[in-house]
């Protein structure tokens, strides 16, 4: 089996095409590119057998140029299984699970393939979901025996946080995160979930997560209907705003775009 690859270089109408083509290594497979704006791209595979016991994860960097610069592998548990991914412009993270709870969580610097891994235990009856990463924090969207939560884990010591989600009297099992982000200069938490309070109804809300894990009341985000959620995201706009902008479907076929604007006190 092997990879072609390819990079482009314009100037004006003028373009010139790089490719190279080279046969996959014998004895890896699941091969996953993880590309860079800044110019580079690292190759993940998997090695299909065991090494002491252990699944042996390997990452290749290759240059803009596309010529092979640096290798490193690293080992994981034989009984963890792949849960969950983030990546962006310069880290790759990968969990990888039990189903008794205990994780590791493995960062690759792609500039460099620096690797980290990160060992810890998760509650009980826990359920992790959508990761996302910001400086030395993991952040998942999570249940715990069925309750929303967002669980935070440090990524120098392990530790996790337990941040619980409640919406008045609805019951836990009535409440689904539906999307989060993680504001990368007040390491804030924008969290959007819907909520079931009678059958046949939904209802969105936001909820603001300060960087020391107060949660703020929840603020019920007005004119969604019974509409279908395409996507939501959520921003600062400003010291006392926060904004969200919503796609939704309508009548099955109409995809509209909404804005909404809260004022919030810091």
């Amino acid at each position: 089996m092997s990879v072609l690859l390819c990079s482009y270089f314009s100037v004006a109408q003028l373009s010139t095409e790089k490719r190279i083509e080279f046969d996959l290594r014998n004895g890896y497979s699941g091969e996953t590119i993880f590309e860079s704006t800044k110019g580079y791209f690292v190759l993940e595979s998997r090695a299909d057998d065991y090494v002491d016991g252990q699944a042996e994860i390997k990452y290749d960097l290759y240059s803009g140029d596309l010529e092979l610069e640096k290798t490193e592998t690293v080992l994981i548990p034989k009984k963890m299984m792949f849960r969950e991914l983030y990546y962006n412009d310069d880290f790759v993270y990968n969990m990888y699970a039990t189903k008794a709870g205990e994780f590791v969580i493995t960062g690759v610097q792609m500039s460099t393939l620096d690797i980290t891994k990160t060992t810890g235990v998760m509650p009980p009856k826990a359920y992790l979901r959508s990761m996302k990463v910001l400086g030395d924090q993991a952040y998942f969207l999570a249940t715990i025996k069925k309750a929303p939560v967002i669980y935070k884990v440090d990524l120098g010591s392990g530790n996790g946080t337990t941040i619980p989600i409640s919406i008045g009297a609805i019951p836990p099992k009535s409440i689904f995160a539906e999307n989060y982000q993680i504001l990368e200069k007040t390491k804030e938490i924008i969290l959007f979930v819907n909520t079931y309070p009678k059958k046949g109804q939904k209802e969105l809300h936001m909820i603001r997560i300060t960087e020391s894990d107060d949660v703020e009341k929840p603020l019920k985000i007005s004119g969604i209907g019974d509409n279908n959620i395409v996507s939501i995201s959520g921003c600062r706009i400003d010291a006392n705003k926060i904004g969200s902008t919503t796609n939704l479907m309508e009548n099955a076929t109409l995809v509209v775009k909404r804005s909404y604007v809260f004022r919030t006190v810091i």
